[in-house]
C-alpha cells in the first residue's frame, strides 16, 4: 500500500510536544503504528490521540520487511538508542510512502537516510545527517559500534559521538527529502 506524501505518519514526539490541533491533519490522512498508542500513556496527550483515532486516523502495523530495513539503517548509522516505537514509526512511513511528523532527531536522521520525507511542527529539525559511534571518555578510543556498556580497551565509560556528516540538507524544499 503506497499513499501520497501528504498522508502523515505521527511519531510519539509530536503527540507529546505539539499543543496545536492535530485534527486538521485528518483532511490529508493520518496513520499511526500501534506502538505509538502504547507509548503515549499520560493525559492530556492520551485523550488527544484517542480523539484522533476516533476521528479517522488509521492504526496500521508496519510490515516486517519495512521494520527490518529501518533496523539495518539505524544500526549502520549508529542510532542504537532508537526504541521499537521509533523504528516502527519510520517503517510505517517508509511502507506507506507517507510524510513522517516527528520532533525526534534520531528518527529524522534515519528517515533522511531512507529517503522518507519528514516534517517538524515545533522544532527546526536536523540540519545534517550524521553517522554515530561511541568514544571512551577515559582513553579516547572511538568505536563505530559499541563494544558493550564499557570500553573494551580500558573499561572506561562510553559516550556517543559523531563519526561523520553526510552533507547538509536542502531546506528550500517544503519537506525534507533525500537528494
Amino acid at each position: 500500500m503506497t499513499l501520497s506524501p501528504s498522508v502523515y505518519v505521527l511519531d510519539t514526539s509530536v503527540i507529546l510536544t505539539y499543543s496545536g490541533a492535530l485534527g486538521a491533519l485528518l483532511k490529508e490522512g493520518v496513520a499511526i503504528p500501534p506502538s505509538v498508542l502504547d507509548e503515549v500513556q499520560f493525559e492530556p496527550q492520551r485523550s488527544r490521540l484517542r480523539e484522533l483515532v476516533e476521528a479517522g486516523a488509521e492504526v496500521i502495523p508496519p510490515a516486517e520487511e519495512a521494520i527490518k530495513k529501518v533496523r539495518e539503517t539505524a544500526r549502520a548509522a549508529g542510532e542504537h538508542q532508537m526504541s521499537e516505537a521509533d523504528i516502527k514509526v519510520v517503517a510505517l512511513a517508509l511502507q506507506l510512502g507517507a510524510t513522517l511528523l516527528t520532533e525526534d532527531y534520531s528518527v529524522q536522521n534515519v528517515a533522511q537516510l531512507l529517503g522518507v520525507p519528514w516534517r517538524c511542527l515545533t522544532t527546526r529539525g536536523i540540519r545534517k545527517v550524521y553517522i554515530w559511534g561511541v568514544k571512551c571518555v577515559d582513553c579516547g578510543r572511538v568505536f563505530e559500534k559499541p563494544p558493550g556498556e564499557v570500553c573494551s580497551i580500558c573499561g572506561g565509560r562510553l559516550r556517543r559521538c559523531r563519526l561523520k556528516a553526510k552533507g547538509k540538507l536542502n531546506f528550500n524544499k517544503e519537506l525534507h527529502q533525500s537528494g
